[in-house]
């Protein structure tokens, strides 16, 4: 397996920020509950100033951090599929997930779900969400403009070389995630998923509905549905709560109701926590890729 690159320096400080800030938490509730009866007034005044000062100084700084080490964590995640795309091509890698997306939909696959009482909002991403999904089970490279976007790790090509990489990235990969698009690239390589019989480890993600973008989803899936037509192949009609399928080899496909209607919502019932989110896209992988004969282990 290729090592990924290893974590900046400000990337370990911002880490243990984070765990500093849970433990001066911490250290706040104890001092509240614990040490102030046995202390004077003056001095537990003190103690508590000095901790929720220590507290006020690192979330400061784990807020002025987050924006840099997002990015170079890109970073890293970009470099490492410039690695495994040449690990790929010598047949030195043996398990990977290409991510395959019409370039319209970059970073626009979003949710944003509210607490019971709208006081609150977490805002969850497709890529962010199919990294940390398959992030202990495969990597996952696309193509792209490195630093386009916060998510999946990008493999720079040009109009001259992106078919080539394509094509090697579909033909060694371990599974490819495709949201599937009439656009010319996306025909492209639904041609080449088609053509060498990729669908036995291709699962197909139809996008929900997405404002301010600059051509119509449900359009595009239109002319996508004729365009499979043409080579004998049937895919779900559009939702637009968007839809997680396989297609089978034998004809037909398999559906899982990922995204529609209101899926995050469903999710957030169910737990509040943000882990929750890529346990259940990757539970969602795993049920398609078993239903359809692929093995993802």
């Amino acid at each position: 397996m290729i090592e990924p690159p290893k974590p900046s320096r400000l990337e370990i400080i911002y880490r243990r920020a984070s765990l500093v800030c849970w433990l001066l938490l911490a250290s706040i509730l104890i001092t509240e509950f614990v040490v102030l009866d046995k202390v004077s007034n003056a001095v537990s005044f003190l103690i508590l100033l000095s901790l929720f000062l220590a507290a006020f100084i690192v979330v400061g700084a784990i807020i002025f951090m987050k924006k840099k080490v997002s990015k170079l964590r890109q970073e890293r995640r970009d470099v490492y599929a410039l690695l495994l795309f040449n690990a790929a091509r010598s047949g030195d890698l043996d398990k990977f997930a290409l991510f395959l997306r019409p370039f319209y939909v970059t970073g626009k696959i979003i949710e944003v779900v509210y607490s019971s009482d709208s006081k609150s909002s977490t805002t969850y991403e497709l890529e962010q969400t199919i990294v940390k999904s398959l992030g202990k089970l495969m990597p996952t490279v696309a193509l792209g403009k490195p630093g386009e976007a916060i998510g999946v790790g990008r493999l720079l090509t040009d109009e001259k070389t992106w078919k080539s990489a394509a094509a090697v990235l579909m033909r060694r990969a371990s599974l490819i995630i495709s949201v599937p698009s009439s656009r010319p690239g996306s025909a492209w390589e639904l041609e080449e998923i088609i053509r060498n019989g990729y669908f036995a480890k291709t699962i197909f993600l139809m996008p929900p509905e997405i404002n301010y973008s600059p051509y119509s989803v449900r359009e595009d899936w239109d002319r996508l549905v004729e365009l499979m037509k043409g080579h004998g192949i049937a895919v779900p009609d559009y939702q637009k709560g968007g839809l997680l399928f396989s297609v089978k080899p034998q004809g037909g496909y398999i559906e899982e109701d990922l995204f529609g209607p209101s899926w995050m919502p469903r999710l957030w019932s169910r737990g509040r926590f943000q882990a929750r989110v890529p346990k259940f896209l990757l539970d969602a992988v795993r049920r398609v890729s078993s239903d359809a004969g692929m093995s993802l282990n």
